[in-house]
């Protein structure tokens, strides 16, 4: 059943993500609000099997962070669907680790390639905010098709 809801929650984002014209591209609506951890829109916390998710676009040289607190510590689960077969990373750490140093301690990462969307989480503390980063790997980016990031947590 839940991977029944997580394929259908991901084939409606992915049709939705086809039906947005190449000219709307440059018209992230996150952007350039997402380019920064500390000003990350944050992706709301429904319980499962309902979740948050954003669509995006991987601009040249962009980074995308968005916000995530969880409400308790049960497992908090991600899908991502890249926007083509490039190489893309997702990181998860906590806000509070970030602290501008440039050193941050990754909860759960992947590297995702192939176009295949792949679906991880970890457990969190309770009432925590994490970032989530969204990264082309080398510099690669895409203009004309979009990424769906999907978040959701067991209560």
């Amino acid at each position: 059943m839940k991977k029944k809801l997580s394929l259908l929650l991901l084939s409606l984002a992915m049709s939705f993500s086809l039906a947005i014209p190449a000219s709307a591209s440059i018209n992230d609506p996150d952007e350039p609000m997402n380019n920064n951890y500390l000003t990350a829109p944050v992706i709301e916390n429904k319980a499962n099997p309902s979740g948050g998710y954003v669509l995006g676009y991987i601009q040249q040289n962009d980074v995308d962070y968005y916000s995530y607190t969880s409400k308790t510590g049960g497992k908090i689960e991600f899908i991502f669907a890249p926007p083509d077969k490039q190489k893309y990373v997702v990181l998860v750490t906590k806000k509070s680790d970030n602290g501008g140093t440039g050193q941050i301690p990754t909860q759960v990462g992947r590297f995702i390639e192939n176009g295949e969307a792949q679906q991880f989480g970890f457990y969190p503390e309770p009432n925590t905010e994490y970032i989530i980063q969204i990264v082309g790997w080398q510099g690669i980016f895409n203009l004309s098709s979009t990424y769906y990031l999907y978040v959701t947590q067991h209560r």
